[in-house]
């Protein structure tokens, strides 16, 4: 698994289902993968995209300052 994964799961989210080895199935099942975000910037839009960062999900509008701070000055600065 890779630090930061996307997801459009926002129905999925529940307290402490990040720390659920049986999650991971549902979510993996809606990965947003380059071929769904080559589409076009609707995919980034979608209410339901989550950002994953190890086993803590995040709402993307929570997550956008976490992940443009990694863009632009690396994940060991953040």
């Amino acid at each position: 698994m890779s630090f930061m994964q996307t997801f459009i799961c926002n129905h999925l989210l529940y307290e402490g289902v990040g720390a659920e080895e049986a999650a991971s199935p549902a979510f993996d099942s809606q990965k947003l993968g380059i071929e769904k975000f080559s589409i076009g910037p609707a995919a980034v839009k979608d209410d339901m995209l989550l950002v994953r960062f190890g086993v803590l999900y995040f709402q993307c509008d929570v997550a956008a300052p976490t992940v443009i701070g990694i863009v632009l000055f690396g994940v060991e600065n953040i």
